[in-house]
């Protein structure tokens, strides 16, 4: 019973993602509804998160070899090389399941009224404010769930725009703008050199998931070729 709903980690980060569309898209004018929109879809992801959370202490997973993993899909193919999709889940994984999606909930609510709706000062950009966060949302929790650090890269890009659009979301206040540049001139320098150490690290493990980054027999094995190649010089 405790596999099946560690397999559902997947969908943790899909209902802010499906939320923040559906505000761009249908609410962005009605701002009751973009806000129930975004809490809704960040309380079906903490309640799905709390579930992953026991039942990876109820099963219970570990660190390393004693990880949950699960390959949902192959989603990328490069030459002879297969990218696979999963969910990965150690104990680290789940506190963090256990403590985004509850501190990202607060701060929905908390947004309401920092926003000032139903009153004469509610900001023109109520709606906006929630797709920005229900993306935030996604990118942080996707970059917990899955297995590889090719999609902890692309949702860590994901938390960096909306970074930039938060952080710089009153644009006309010269602060904002300012300090959204540079948000996004540090970040764009950050990224290439973790770009740079994915492409170093792929070279030396053969491979971005998880279990073969930090699995000691491939590590064990790679060194033992080197020390060989040494050897032969």
């Amino acid at each position: 019973m405790l596999i099946p709903i560690l397999n559902l980690a997947w969908l943790i980060p899909l209902f802010p993602f499906l939320a923040s569309v559906a505000i761009l898209l249908f609410t962005y004018r009605n701002r009751k509804w973009s806000h129930r929109l975004a809490i809704g879809g960040i309380s079906i992801s903490f309640v799905l998160s709390q579930a992953v959370f026991w039942a990876a202490v109820l099963h219970p997973v570990g660190g390393g070899e004693q990880a949950f993993e699960s390959t949902l899909i192959h989603w990328l193919s490069t030459g002879t090389e297969r990218f696979t999709l999963g969910v990965y889940i150690d104990p680290a994984t789940a506190v963090m399941l256990f403590m985004v999606p509850l501190v990202c909930l607060m701060i929905f609510i908390y947004s309401v009224g920092y926003m000032n709706l139903g009153t004469p000062e509610v900001d023109p950009r109520y709606s906006r404010l929630f797709a920005y966060l229900s993306l935030l949302a996604t990118g942080m929790l996707g970059s917990v769930v899955f297995n590889n650090l090719l999609t902890f890269f692309i949702f860590w890009e994901i938390m960096d725009t909306c970074a930039y659009l938060l952080i710089g979301f009153w644009y006309e206040r010269k602060s904002a703008y300012q300090a959204g540049l540079k948000t996004f001139l540090v970040t764009r320098v950050g990224d290439m050199f973790f770009l740079l150490g994915l492409v170093l690290l792929y070279s030396e493990v053969g491979s971005l998931a998880y279990r073969d980054i930090f699995n000691p027999v491939v590590n064990g094995d790679r060194d033992r070729a080197a020390a060989l190649r040494w050897d032969g010089r």
